[in-house]
């Protein structure tokens, strides 16, 4: 997703954003082989690129609304939440050892929410889409690369803290600077059971767990659940 820039009193931010304008747009799914064996799927193609030195297959798909954007990153949620790589990420996150014990005690979510998401700011860089093309990472590639945008931070994020059991949802707002919707992230729910209470996961912007933008800068918002 392309990025903007808007004001925030002190600093000017880099955010990514969702162009749903277009209704010819592509979305780039890197690193993940079209459903149906390879085929390419209706009203797409393939291309192939090379990512660390192996090759990997990109599909790009038309994408004509918000609603079809979600999906996709929901698709990456579901395939990365039990892949090994992000799994094994995540539980190496919160198993840490501080001594002779962990540092994050046993069933506390919000700990493990807090280092899951520093962890993901400390090994993630925003790193801007392909030039007028969005693409969707799945979550290992992202880990993989180092790198993605605002997106792929939140089909990431999602996916550790569901292979966590810690309930995840997305929620897409639109800045009062932007004709659009034009920037999304994750948010985690506790108690696990039942949340009642949603922490906002915004990795994409160098600001502490819990931030999001404020309520003066934004015109609407929606709140999509993941699962």
């Amino acid at each position: 997703m392309s990025a903007i820039k808007f004001a925030l009193g002190l600093a000017s931010l880099t955010m990514g954003a969702i162009k749903i304008g277009e209704a010819l747009s592509s979305a780039g799914d890197l690193g993940r082989v079209s459903p149906g064996r390879g085929r390419t799927p209706v009203g797409g193609r393939h291309q192939r690129r090379v990512v660390g030195g192996q090759p990997v297959q990109m599909s790009i798909y038309p994408v004509k609304s918000l609603d079809d954007r979600i999906n996709r990153i929901r698709d990456r949620v579901a395939k990365g939440m039990v892949d090994p790589q992000v799994y094994g990420f995540a539980r190496k996150v919160v198993n840490q050892k501080c001594g002779g014990t962990s540092c994050i005690p046993e069933k506390d979510n919000l700990k493990e929410m807090q280092a899951i998401f520093q962890a993901v700011r400390k090994n993630v860089r925003y790193t801007s889409d392909i030039l007028n093309i969005d693409t969707y990472q799945h979550p290992k590639h992202t880990l993989g690369l180092n790198g993605g945008d605002c997106d792929d931070y939140s089909s990431l994020l999602c996916s550790l803290l569901l292979s966590l059991g810690i309930p995840c949802r997305l929620k897409v707002i639109q800045t009062k600077d932007s004709r659009d919707w034009n920037h999304i992230y994750a948010q985690g729910g506790l108690p696990r059971a039942a949340p009642t209470r949603w922490y906002s996961l915004d990795a994409s912007v160098p600001k502490p767990f819990g931030w999001e933008a404020p309520r003066s800068m934004v015109t609407k918002s929606r709140i999509f659940p993941v699962r």
